[in-house]
């Protein structure tokens, strides 16, 4: 994760071509590790897990939250592969409007 955000941080300061891309997949990335993370928390913890008396739960309230924050995950997937595919993403999903 701190080498992904290194390099995008990098590409960013250089004005890269790239450093659209690289941002996605920091955020897609560390947006889905946080919640599997906090998802094996509440896994761990059992039962005790989901009550509000442990705090677990609210962390994984707050980790669903990174996965929907400025754009869905999956929005972000589908500009990583566009980017990495730009003649063959979404050619069978017709032009955008």
């Amino acid at each position: 994760m701190r080498a992904l955000l290194n390099e995008a941080v990098r590409a960013v300061e250089a004005k890269a071509p790239d450093a659209d891309v690289l941002c996605n997949m920091v955020k897609m990335f560390a947006s889905v590790e946080i919640f599997q993370v906090v998802q094996h928390a509440v896994e761990l913890h059992g039962g005790n897990g989901i009550m509000l008396d442990f705090g677990v739960e609210k962390l994984l309230r707050d980790a669903s939250l990174f996965l929907h924050r400025d754009a869905t995950v999956d929005i972000s997937r589908f500009k990583i592969v566009k980017a990495l595919f730009p003649h063959t993403a979404g050619v069978y999903a017709g032009p955008e409007q």
